[in-house]
């Protein structure tokens, strides 16, 4: 990625990014953010969980010890790197902080390589990396929004875009590139999965004539679809599995956030009016113009501009479908898990980016160059002053985090009461006030021994829910009060065993996966190899 950068000024550019991108994390806390509380408890949820042995961490040793089955619906796999040096010693904050150094590090290396592979000119990568990396909404989604999933969306969405290029304009061979992507960003946010995947579909029926008349293409475009699945099966099934289920708030309970409700209105869709507002970016902005610069019978790369001009027009419809020009009071209705219309602005900001990156390389007049150097490099400087500077450093606001938060529990158990919780202290209970009892706790794991039961319908409850793939050795388990384990017990006196060992589902899924990740890994040595 980075072997043709031989001058020492682009690479010192590249790292003045990186380290601009994290200037904040030199606070001892963190900057206040909507979301930041909940993906912060994710962190010491998993790094409990790990503690007591459980490596897949499906259910979080969280919420009263209750467990929450946030590994289940928002994967674990970008928080195992915090998790594993929090076991190490080092305090959360630090370990977050980390986590948010290594994806702005990697997120700048990303948009670099996508922009050097597709436009092959070093300055204009670099001018298109500090335009993704300050870009308005990225920003937004660092500072007010602390919005975990979507800035690893930034991070990936790069990736996918270059996995894209190669199977319909380039080295089709790399569809690998593709296959990775998805299942990153599936494992990051799967509400940007699905939002990315509508727009990557319109872009393969724009460019059909291209994939018909070239049908190799087609067929790693259908291969690099099939391994993304089973690649991606893993985490897809199990939570499958649990809607079909149909007990979780998240499926079964109606949204607090409603598309139509959150939908940009015209003014803020082209004016930035206060500081946390879903805008596309001053430079974004800006930058509309430059198709109207670039003649089309000039340009030699017909294919590459046709590439570009695509992306733009995605990137505009995207934005525009922000707003309340789009029909969110018709299809909001059953889009509404997507919550906020503005989520869109990761994808025009990511097409976008890379359309005008090629519209630069393609622009020949040096005056219409400096209009554009000047837009990007005065304009991200002003993001950075409204964000990482106001906000990220003056505003710093966290220094520790309350325990058990766990957003609106949109995991939790259909109609579980949060407040009845509160009240509570989190011990074994039965309806049996005689009976004598004994237990050791941790994490998922329960073992109870009893004695005295001489009552009949005695049950035992346990402070954890009772998620889908719990097995009990020594009594029968159904449903309790608020959602609870209920044990019932049919003898005077016995042992019983609380695992949660997941589902033949899970573990179906976890192989497929696992021979698919050695099947693709074994591939793309061979082609590293015979290149």
């Amino acid at each position: 990625m980075l072997e043709n950068l031989k001058n020492k000024k682009e690479i010192l550019i590249l790292i003045t990014i990186m380290i601009v991108s994290s200037m904040w994390l030199i606070t001892k806390g963190m900057p206040y953010a909507h979301d930041i509380e909940f993906h912060y408890d994710r962190l010491k949820g998993l790094t409990n969980t790990l503690a007591t042995g459980d490596f897949l961490a499906l259910i979080h040793n969280t919420f009263y010890g209750y467990g929450y089955a946030t590994g289940l619906f928002y994967n674990n796999f970008y928080l195992y790197i915090p998790a594993f040096l929090s076991l190490m010693g080092l305090s959360y904050m630090t370990s977050f902080k980390i986590l948010y150094v290594l994806i702005n590090i990697l997120t700048t290396l990303s948009i670099f390589w996508c922009l050097k592979t597709i436009s092959k000119n070093n300055k204009i990568s670099i001018l298109g990396t500090i335009l993704y990396m300050f870009s308005n909404y990225r920003m937004v989604d660092v500072y007010p929004r602390g919005a975990m999933g979507e800035i690893l969306a930034f991070m990936i969405i790069p990736i996918i875009i270059l996995g894209l290029y190669h199977i319909i304009y380039g080295d089709y061979k790399k569809w690998y590139l593709f296959t990775i992507g998805f299942v990153l960003l599936l494992l990051a946010h799967l509400i940007t999965t699905f939002l990315l995947a509508i727009f990557v579909f319109i872009f393969l029926v724009l460019n059909y004539k291209k994939l018909i008349n070239e049908k190799q293409r087609i067929k790693y475009l259908i291969i690099s679809g099939l391994v993304g699945v089973l690649l991606g099966l893993f985490f897809l099934a199990p939570m499958l599995e649990q809607k079909l289920y149909g007990n979780i708030n998240i499926f079964e309970g109606e949204s607090f956030f409603l598309p139509n409700d959150y939908a940009v209105s015209i003014k803020n869709f082209l004016i930035m009016t206060d500081f946390f507002n879903q805008y596309l970016g001053f430079s974004l902005v800006l930058l509309l113009p430059i198709r109207y610069f670039i003649k089309k019978s000039e340009v030699k790369n017909k294919e590459l501009l046709t590439c570009a001009d695509y992306l733009f027009i995605l990137g505009i419809i995207a934005w525009v479908s922000t707003t309340k020009i789009f029909p969110w009071n018709i299809v909001g209705k059953s889009l509404g898990f997507i919550q906020f219309p503005w989520r869109l602005l990761i994808v025009a900001t990511s097409f976008l980016t890379v359309a005008y990156s090629i519209y630069i390389s393609f622009i020949t007049k040096e005056k219409i160059k400096k209009y554009i150097y000047f837009v990007i490099v005065i304009c991200s400087c002003l993001e950075v002053a409204l964000y990482s500077l106001q906000y990220g450093i003056r505003k710093n606001q966290y220094n520790s985090f309350p325990d058990n938060v766990i957003g609106t529990g949109e995991y939790l158990l259909y109609k579980t009461d949060v407040e009845d919780f509160e009240k509570q202290d989190h011990q074994i209970k039965s309806n049996n006030h005689n009976l004598v009892i004994k237990y050791d706790k941790t994490g998922t794991k329960v073992d109870i021994e009893y004695s005295n039961n001489k009552e009949d319908n005695t049950y035992i409850e346990i402070p954890l829910f009772n998620y889908l793939g719990y097995t009990v050795e020594g009594a029968k388990l159904e449903n309790g009060n608020n959602n609870v384990i209920r044990l019932l017990l049919n003898k005077e006196h016995g042992k019983i065993s609380v695992r949660y060992s997941g589902t033949k589902v899970q573990e179906i899924s976890y192989l497929i996966s696992s021979i698919t990740l050695v099947g693709l890994v074994v591939y793309i040595l061979i082609e590293k190899r015979e290149k």
